[in-house]
């Protein structure tokens, strides 16, 4: 069983050879890496630097049975499409979009999803109980207080960010896992008062 070689990023076609070539800390060594950069993963396209590639990852603890992007570049509503594929038979899951270099969104990652459609639910807290911040993701999006809600997300922005694309951070403020507050001259943050 091979992985989608279409929704590959560069990344991870580089490591689908280094499994086929029989090199058994590949997957290790993509974790280290993955874990140092944050997620998501995001790679220039050749010859296209309008666009990026961004790849939305999970690490399977063992019990994993899918996993579905929520929010960020997805189709609202449309489960099935937003989910994350395992990567071979390990404990990767990825999702990859050609996305425009300057854009930013948030998301959350759900593992072990229901599956239900999100449009007809009536209990939303309960739907949203498996939806969770990427563990990964170094950004942390904070919406104001929202008992119902949760309190954050984590956002994405690909490296060709524009200041005039942060028009959204006049009504909320985005914070890195260090509690430093990213402004408009993003990946520049300043500290947390």
């Amino acid at each position: 069983m091979t992985a989608d070689s279409s929704l590959l990023s560069p990344r991870l076609a580089q490591l689908q050879r280094e499994f086929e070539e029989g090199n058994s800390y590949a997957l290790h060594h993509f974790w280290e890496e993955v874990t140092k950069q944050g997620t998501p993963l995001i790679e220039s396209l050749p010859n296209d630097p309008l666009h990026s590639f961004v790849t939305f990852l999970w690490k399977d603890a063992g019990n994993t049975q899918n996993v579905v992007l929520i929010g960020g570049p997805t189709r609202w509503g449309e489960l099935t499409h937003n989910q994350l594929q395992r990567f071979l038979k390990t404990d990767l899951w990825f999702k990859t979009y050609r996305l425009r270099s300057d854009m930013r969104t948030t998301y959350q990652l759900s593992p072990n999803d229901a599956l239900t459609d999100l449009k007809e639910i009536k209990d939303w807290k309960a739907r949203t109980a498996t939806f969770q911040v990427d563990p990964l993701n170094r950004h942390i999006f904070l919406y104001p207080k929202d008992e119902d809600m949760a309190d954050d997300e984590e956002y994405q922005a690909c490296p060709h960010l524009t200041s005039s694309s942060f028009a959204l951070l006049e009504t909320y403020t985005a914070w890195d896992r260090q509690g430093n507050s990213c402004n408009a001259s993003f990946p520049q943050c300043s500290s947390r008062q």
